[in-house]
């Protein structure tokens, strides 16, 4: 149960947007999708609330296909008010003419509910989500943060089986996105809502059960812990911020390899890829696994820049013939210090040069 989508491939004039996303949700988690704007996180939206039509794929949502085509044949397509799927745009739009009340309403009317039943139904979700207290006011007295509530609480009525957020935090004031955030995720569980949440901030990732990576059209990592680098490659882990470091293979065990980074320097790495001496690789490192060696033993690092103020930490280092940006705060390193030695304790080969 839950959410399955099968090599899904959309095109939007005459570009493919989408290439080939396949990934399975189970019930009641919720995914954070991340990726640059223009990389298709809408896009895959709008295709499994049925706003736009992929020219292939099948989407599959509580064990019912809702879409499903082959090179341009469409076999199944499920209108969107019936597909059960709350979506909330960017732009949280409301119908400036009509109340609160009757946009929260809107979408429960095609269900033919009786008027108690209606009414029941729009007050639940509007305690729910904070605004029972506005239902009578007209939505273009409206500010951003209550229109957004109202689209909340809009898509929650239908009591869909998944729902889908489209950059809910992006307007929002940084000081009150935390805030959001917890109540969505809170909300979100006690309701056993499936989720779908996209960003382009890495810091929402902390409400996810579930991380996706959308890069170019294409879903480049699924997983719940991208920092355990299994699954990432060079473009997902520059993407979010995870150190890549680039080198030369010189020796190759078993499951792992020592690669040289210039400068005398070298770091040993996991790695799942077939690799020989001199094969030139990238290595992904665990930032919060970087450690400052007291003894001098490690990688030695120049340090290049260090910042540590109350709203801002950040080390960058040369570790190599690479540049390296860490959160400061943890390490230690004072401005002065020019030098460091570097343990890496989690390292994995993310790519192959000649590959990339």
């Amino acid at each position: 149960m839950g959410l399955e989508v099968f090599d899904l491939s959309v095109r939007l004039g005459g570009r493919e947007v989408l290439k080939h996303v396949s990934f399975t949700l189970s019930s009641g988690s919720i995914l954070v999708l991340l990726g640059p704007n223009g990389a298709g996180k809408t896009t895959l939206l709008k295709s499994v609330v049925g706003l736009v039509r992929p020219y292939q794929g099948k989407v599959v949502l509580n064990s019912g296909v809702v879409f499903n085509a082959l090179n341009g044949n469409v076999f199944v397509n499920v209108p969107p008010w019936l597909r059960r799927v709350g979506y909330v745009p960017q732009k949280a739009y409301v119908f400036p003419h009509m109340s609160v009340f009757d946009n929260v309403a809107f979408g429960l009317k095609r269900l033919k509910l009786s008027n108690v039943e209606l009414r029941e139904r729009v007050k639940a979700v509007s305690e729910i989500v904070g605004i029972e207290g506005i239902l009578h006011r007209k939505a273009a007295e409206l500010s951003g943060g209550e229109a957004q509530r109202v689209a909340l609480a809009r898509a929650l009525a239908i009591e869909p089986e998944l729902l889908l957020l489209d950059e809910p935090f992006a307007n929002i004031d940084p000081s009150s996105r935390d805030r959001i955030r917890f109540e969505l995720m809170s909300l979100f569980k006690k309701l056993k809502v499936t989720a779908i949440i996209t960003t382009h901030l890495l810091e929402d990732l902390w409400v996810s059960d579930v991380v996706g990576v959308i890069i170019d059209g294409r879903l480049k990592y699924f997983g719940s812990d991208p920092k355990a680098l299994e699954g990432v490659d060079v473009e997902t882990a520059k993407f979010l911020n995870i150190p890549v470091i680039s080198g030369k293979v010189v020796e190759v065990y078993e499951g792992r390899v020592k690669v040289y980074l210039g400068l005398d320097s070298f770091i040993y790495a996991y790695s799942d890829k077939r690799l020989k001496p001199g094969d030139e690789v990238y290595v992904a490192v665990d930032p919060e696994e970087v450690k400052v060696s007291e003894g001098g033993d490690g990688v030695k690092a120049e340090v290049l820049y260090v910042k540590e103020t109350s709203y801002l930490r950040k080390v960058v280092l040369k570790v190599g013939n690479a540049v390296v940006t860490l959160p400061g705060g943890r390490y230690g390193i004072k401005p002065d210090v020019k030098v460091v030695s570097l343990v890496f304790n989690k390292a994995k080969v993310v790519g192959v040069k000649s590959l990339v």
